[in-house]
């Protein structure tokens, strides 16, 4: 958002700043790596190319207790996704 500061990131903050009632843990994360991979090969044997997008992401989770400010759970979670489109190159992602 514009004007957001570090201040949005500091959860034990706004858990006591009432953020979230009525929530007894809150999932919080923080996205740690994105990586786009474009690729446009030709396709042998063809006039043809394959053009492949790539998206790799990573966050960082952890669960707080809102009571206690304590972390109970932590895990990292990663996904991708990918599109190939044949012949044209469209960047719209």
């Amino acid at each position: 958002m514009p004007n957001q500061g570090d201040e949005y990131f500091d959860i034990v903050q706004r858990i006591k700043a009432g953020d979230f009632p009525d929530a007894n843990y809150v999932l919080y994360g923080v996205l740690t790596e994105v990586s786009v991979t474009d690729n446009v090969d030709d396709i042998p044997g063809t006039r043809s190319s394959s053009q492949q997008v790539i998206l790799e992401v990573t966050v960082d989770f952890n669960v707080v207790d809102t009571q206690t400010n304590q972390i109970i759970a932590s895990f990292i979670a990663s996904g991708d996704g990918k599109e190939v489109r044949i012949d044209g190159k469209d960047n719209n992602f």
